[in-house]
């Protein structure tokens, strides 16, 4: 369960964190590693007969919590449309821009 406790350890692990809030999901995001991002970018490219899967990789390189990859993948089933927003909102953490939706906690 996502409480304040859990935010408090997930921030002194990682610094910042951001919480994304869509599709009745609540996702704490963290700021993309920069080898994540970098192959993501350079993925886009090799790897354009699967965008699916190069942004999945990338969101979920940035999922803090849900914390078990079984939960993930039972959210992103769920709500396959998850993945793209969750990497959009990744890019944007990366960017700092300020049209990001995720909201830094």
């Amino acid at each position: 369960m996502l409480d304040d406790n859990k935010i408090a350890e997930l921030k002194q692990r990682e610094g910042a964190v951001y919480l994304f809030e869509k599709g009745g999901y609540r996702v704490l995001l963290r700021k993309p590693p920069s080898l994540a991002y970098k192959r993501w970018i350079n993925e886009r490219e090799s790897r354009k007969d699967d965008p699916f899967g190069v942004n999945e990789t990338f969101a979920r390189a940035c999922i803090l919590y849900p914390e078990s990859p079984v939960d993930v993948s039972s959210m992103f089933d769920d709500w396959p449309g998850g993945v793209m927003e969750i990497a959009g909102e990744c890019a944007a953490i990366a960017h700092k821009s300020e049209k990001a939706d995720a909201k830094k906690l």
